[in-house]
């Protein structure tokens, strides 16, 4: 709304004009050469040939214009389009006037127009009050009932109805928040919206109806139930070193898949299809500690995922272990490490020493490798090492430590 530069919010009879002046039953000086006032608006919509709808989301609706002279006050006139003899009237140096929905009646088309000072009137304009909101909304579902459907990625079918209330044109709704509209497929009808859910387990869907005018229903709360429907997975052998390959199986629950996609650890996700049965084999290697489990979830039809499993690899990550000469060496001394190999395979020990770069030595025909490392730091002096294979595969890391004088 535009504002004056001087007087104060004043309300009466249901008007409210702000930073503005009003005058009833006043006459204004005669202005030479004054227009009609343009671009009427309500609520800052465009009047046209149809009454704009007022609704009950505001305590007032603002009537405005483009005066025709912004040096004159600005008089503003509405009335019962079917009562034109019940004429309210106000006169504002501002461009706008604010009408408080509690001086209108529901229900009912008001006109009104606004002239300069004494020139002439504008077009008429029309509005048609709606305070009363439609009745909240029911929720059905065939896909996803109360007590369970569907599953994870699986899209559900869900119905919105007005329950009876025949001036609902659509609905607003989301799993938290009814932010999202969708139009019924007539007035005081239905919509049918399509859900995929992302999660197994208890949902819900809140719903409100709205009305041609913008009022907007009590909330309606639907729960209901997703299917697990996750893969079972089954890998043999069941525990074993990092570099042994197993053999993992996937089959369906719920739904029968077309394939899977599973990933090790963090690593890259490989799909697979399925076999008649809805199930796929494949042959997995974890090379690295960080492979301890594999993830997998069904493809289904449309493409989309079912809800994730994940498994554990029972894996040994083969973590070599270190022997010192000492416990205790003084500031300065050289002190022999032996190091000792766990993981099947390792060709090479990768050790770091008081924070210097990784060095990288052969692991012996007896799984070992001794190294002289001088003590520099006072305190404590720490280890660090793994080993490799020719393979690529990586152990976990294993420590070894001296105090130092």
């Amino acid at each position: 709304m535009a504002l004056g530069t001087s007087g104060l919010l004043i309300r009466a009879a249901g008007i409210t004009l702000a930073f503005g002046m009003i005058t009833a039953g006043l006459a204004t000086p005669a202005l030479a050469d004054t227009g009609a006032p343009t671009n009427p608006t309500v609520d800052r919509h465009s009047c046209g040939t149809q009454p704009i709808l007022v609704n009950a989301l505001d305590t007032a609706s603002q009537l405005a214009v483009t005066p025709g002279d912004s040096q004159a006050t600005t008089e503003f006139d509405w009335w019962p389009v079917d009562q034109p003899d019940q004429r309210a009237s106000a006169q504002t140096s501002d461009s706008a006037v604010l009408v408080q929905h509690s001086a209108l009646s529901d229900g009912v088309t008001y006109a009104w127009q606004a002239r300069s000072g004494d020139g002439p009137w504008s077009d008429i304009c029309e509005f048609t009050t709606d305070f009363v909101a439609p009745g909240k909304p029911t929720v059905t579902s065939p896909d996803y009932p109360p007590g369970g459907g569907g599953g994870v990625g699986k899209p559900g079918r869900f119905i919105l109805s007005a329950n009876g209330s025949a001036d609902t044109v659509g609905f607003r709704y989301g799993a938290s928040i009814p932010a999202t509209y969708v139009a019924a497929d007539k007035t005081g009808g239905s919509a049918t919206i399509w859900i995929t859910p992302n999660s197994w387990g208890t949902q819900q869907l809140v719903v409100t109806s709205v009305d041609a005018a913008g009022n907007v229903s009590g909330v309606t709360k639907y729960l209901y139930t997703v299917n697990n429907n996750k893969a079972q997975v089954s890998c043999t052998p069941g525990s074993g070193y990092i570099g042994v390959a197993r053999q993992c199986t996937f089959t369906p629950t719920l739904n029968r898949y077309t394939g899977y996609t599973y990933e090790i650890g963090n690593g890259t996700p490989v799909s697979v299809d399925a076999d008649d049965n809805g199930s796929a084999t494949v042959t997995v290697t974890p090379m690295s500690p960080s492979d301890w489990d594999i993830t997998v979830q069904g493809r289904m039809f449309n493409g989309n995922l079912g809800d994730p499993v994940s498994t554990g690899l029972g894996l040994d990550s083969g973590v070599p272990w270190v022997q010192a000469a000492t416990d205790e060496a003084p500031q300065g001394s050289t002190v022999q490490f032996t190091l000792h190999s766990v993981l099947p395979g390792s060709t090479s020990f990768v050790y770091t020493w008081g924070g210097a770069d990784p060095v990288t030595v052969a692991v012996g025909d007896d799984g070992t490798a001794t190294v002289d490392l001088t003590v520099d730091r006072p305190g404590f002096e720490q280890l660090d090492v793994y080993t490799t294979t020719a393979a690529g595969a990586t152990s976990g890391h294993g420590f070894g430590s001296v105090t130092v004088d």
